[in-house]
């Protein structure tokens, strides 16, 4: 893995794509990684980034009884969703914020 990465979005998008118009994607080969070197990556990821961890971790429970993976898509946008919601609501906040900054001091 020379960039960290086992396959491309293509490739990955590609057998999604195949799997999900009814093709036997099990008997492509895209390339040799398996699901170590993918731990593996999600790891350095979180020792990059450890207050992504409680985040990793509720995404973890909520895959860990899923095997379709379009549910398991569907899970992960509505986790990606929420995070969404989250971040404009502290947009907001910070642009109310600068709006009564700029109102004490007279900027407009």
């Amino acid at each position: 893995m020379s960039d960290g990465y086992c396959r491309t979005m293509e490739n990955d998008m590609g057998r999604l794509y195949g799997y999900l118009n009814g093709e036997d994607t099990h008997n492509r080969q895209y390339d040799s990684c398996n699901a170590g070197d993918y731990i593996a990556e999600k790891e350095r990821f979180l020792a990059r980034y450890p207050y992504l961890k409680s985040f990793q971790d509720e995404i973890d429970h909520l895959l860990s009884t899923t095997i379709d993976p379009v549910t398991r898509l569907e899970i992960l946008c509505i986790l990606i969703t929420a995070k969404l919601s989250d971040m404009r609501d502290v947009f907001k906040e910070v642009m109310l914020l600068v709006d009564k900054v700029k109102s004490v001091q007279g900027i407009e």
